[in-house]
This record gives structure tokens, C-alpha cells and sequence, in this order.
């Protein structure tokens, strides 16, 4: 139930977790802790791209040897070469006009390795930095192919400072509160599962703690019974939440698909996907915390997930 990437996590990473910080501490200032990824379709449109990443529609020197520096600094302390990237684009909120001043700055990678390699290191990037003195985050995905720049509405080429898709100014304005009346049905239910689950885990707690109390009678066959009975529950209650953030990712990925046709009481006029309903109702659950709320439990799913391997 890993939600941020879908990788695999290794036993022994080439690049210890605190040498992949310091790092990246070097060459960003203020390190932000924010996981999120706050994304153009519930923010402003602005009238000039931001101001902290280009000038004159080129961004500017000291952003652009950042986003390199950084990330081949990281690159070739795992042992890799500069040549096996093929590319580093820009996409995302930042890109555009429709930003705020804590929007992410999202760039693929694109690099000629294994697959299996790429889920190795995925996890010791040195992601969510703010660049220089802003409040924007970096961001880096590593690809083995271009797809992350088909759905893009506009790219940078930060290799060869050049735009690949120019933004375009849209009067678009995300239907906000029938995305968020929509959501409530993902987040009434997050959040009840949620409540449960916590419930379930103090209740598993006091039976645990009924087998040390030597002063209370009981049997002990009966309480280990109605422990394993909780932690039955407790498993239910992890994958429920993990089912939870499946059905919204795929929900939002609907709006990607060649074939895609609305069908909604509400009538939009769309650009693309990422103005879709959808990805609305997507934005909104993550700007709202909802993802972040269920992988707090990644570890006590990992835990049980162990225990069934080893059975």
C-alpha cells in the first residue's frame, strides 16, 4: 500500500537515505517536508509565468543549474553517467499560468536503465527541496520512456533550455465546489475507515493487554481469539483504505485515456484531461490531505503484508 511510488523498496540502497539528503541540502536551501503535490487546477490563473523560474519565457540561469546540478550530483554518486540521460523536462503546474507560490517544480527524467534499476533508487531521490529562496518544491520522476510529457499542457526542455510544448493563457476555471461536493464521497469514506481502524487498533491493544494483566481472570484461549479476530479486522481495514486510493487514482486516469467520454450531470469545457472533472476531484482529495492521511499506515501495512509472507 506504498501510494506515493509503486516501486519495490530495497533491503540495501546504493545511496544511504542520509548521504542522499545531505546532498541534496547542499545545493538547495530549506528542505520542505511537504509531500503533496499542489497542482494548477485549483489555483489562480496569473498573468505572467512565475516570475521565480523564468524570465522573458526562459528559465532562468540559476534555476536551471539547479534542477541539473542537483540532480546529477545525486546521478553520479550512485555510479551512473551523465550520458544515460536522455532527457530532463519540466512539466506541471510551474510550467504555466495557473500557479501558486508553493507549487511544485516537476521534472522527468528520462534515463536509458533497467526498469528493475529505476524502482531501486526511485525512493532515495532527493525530492521535495525547495528551490533556492521560493517556496516551490522539486520534484524529480525518473522514466525510461517520453510518456510523462504526452498529457503535459506545456514542458521545458531544461537540457537544452527550449520549450517542448509552450503554455497557453485558458479562462478555464476548475468547477471547485461540484469537484469538492464529489469528493466527499471518497473522503466520507477515507475517513471513516479511517476512525475504524484506529478503534480497531486501541481495542487490539487492551486484548493484548488483558494477556499480561495477572490480576484479571479470563481465558486466554477466548482473548487470543478475539485478537486474532481484530487484527482480521484490522488487515480489512488497511486494504479497504488502500482500495480507497486505487479507485480515486483510477478515477483520475479515465480522463487520460483516448477514449474518454464525460459523462456528468455537469457540463465543462475542457481543454484536456487535466482540466477534467476527474482530475478535479483528484486535486482536491490531495490538497485536502487525504492521501497523505492513508500512508501514514503504510508501515502497519508493510508489517501485517511481512507476517503474511513469512505464513
Amino acid at each position: 500500500m506504498k501510494f506515493e511510488h509503486t516501486v519495490k523498496e530495497i533491503k540495501e540502497p546504493i545511496l544511504p537515505q542520509v548521504k542522499a539528503e545531505k546532498l541534496a541540502e547542499s545545493l538547495f536551501e530549506s528542505i520542505s517536508l511537504k509531500k503533496t503535490i499542489k497542482e494548477s487546477i485549483l489555483d489562480p490563473v496569473n498573468k505572467d509565468l512565475s516570475s521565480d523560474i523564468f524570465i522573458n519565457r526562459k528559465m532562468r540561469p540559476d534555476v536551471r543549474s539547479a534542477i541539473k546540478d542537483v540532480f546529477f550530483s545525486w546521478w553520479e554518486e550512485l555510479g551512473y553517467k551523465k550520458d544515460q540521460v536522455n532527457a530532463m523536462v519540466m512539466i506541471g503546474s510551474s510550467t504555466g499560468y495557473q500557479y501558486s507560490k508553493t507549487s511544485d517544480v516537476d521534472v522527468n527524467i528520462q534515463v536509458t536503465i533497467a526498469d528493475d534499476e529505476v524502482e531501486k533508487i526511485w525512493k532515495l531521490m532527493p525530492n521535495g527541496n525547495n528551490l533556492l529562496k521560493t517556496q516551490h518544491p522539486i520534484n524529480y520522476y525518473l522514466k525510461t520512456d517520453d510518456s510523462g510529457i504526452k498529457n503535459a499542457d506545456a514542458a521545458y526542455d531544461v537540457l537544452n533550455n527550449t520549450w517542448i510544448k509552450e503554455p497557453k493563457k485558458s479562462n478555464y476555471k476548475a468547477p471547485y465546489l461540484y469537484g469538492l461536493e464529489v469528493a466527499k464521497f471518497f473522503m466520507y469514506g477515507i475517513d471513516g475507515k479511517i476512525a475504524e481502524l484506529d478503534r480497531d487498533l486501541q481495542e487490539l491493544e487492551t486484548y493484548k493487554g488483558y494477556l499480561k494483566d495477572v490480576d484479571i481472570e479470563l481465558d486466554k484461549e477466548e482473548v487470543q481469539q478475539m485478537i486474532s479476530l481484530k487484527e482480521t479486522e484490522i488487515k480489512a481495514d488497511l486494504d479497504s483504505l488502500g482500495v480507497a486510493h486505487h479507485m480515486a487514482r483510477a478515477f483520475r486516469q479515465e480522463a487520460f485515456a483516448d477514449d474518454y467520454d464525460a459523462d456528468f450531470l455537469i457540463t465543462i469545457d475542457i481543454q484536456g484531461p487535466n482540466e477534467s472533472l476527474n482530475n478535479v476531484v483528484y486535486k482536491i482529495l490531495e490538497k485536502f490531505g487525504y492521501f497523505d492521511k492513508i500512508a501514514k499506515y503504510d508501515a502497519l501495512y508493510d508489517e501485517y503484508n511481512s507476517k503474511k509472507s513469512i505464513s
